[in-house]
């Protein structure tokens, strides 16, 4: 599972940091979250059709996500509109109204501090 190309979520603001890593192939699904408390892994099973669909669990926690396929416009500038369109997974939780935009590795990331309010990719 490890060798499928990761997809990258990274949520940043001034009181927390979480960066959320996606690998999933052949109907298997590993999800990595990492924060100040150190990597969570999520091991589980990934349906493949209309959106993909995650279930996955760590040893004490679920996690739902369904996964469309969309584009969107993105560069290492916040909510850059002119930037060319790249592929991402947006993710939704049950939990959250908005999703997660996973894009392949480095990633994207919603920051939230006064420097960016929106979405840029992640710099190397």
């Amino acid at each position: 599972m490890t060798a499928a190309p990761a997809w990258v979520f990274r949520f940043a603001s001034p009181e927390r940091t979480e960066t959320w890593t996606l690998r999933f192939a052949d109907g298997k699904a590993l999800l990595v979250v990492d924060n100040a408390q150190g990597p969570r892994r999520y091991i589980g099973t990934a349906t493949d059709g209309t959106s993909l669909v995650l279930a996955v669990t760590s040893a004490n926690a679920k996690i739902a996500l369904d996964c469309k396929r969309s584009k969107r416009a993105a560069s290492t500038k916040c909510n850059d509109t002119k930037a060319k369109p790249i592929d991402v997974l947006d993710c939704y939780h049950p939990d959250f109204k908005e999703p997660m935009p996973f894009a392949p590795a480095p990633g994207m990331e919603y920051a939230a501090d006064t420097g960016c309010k929106g979405y840029r990719l992640i710099t190397p």
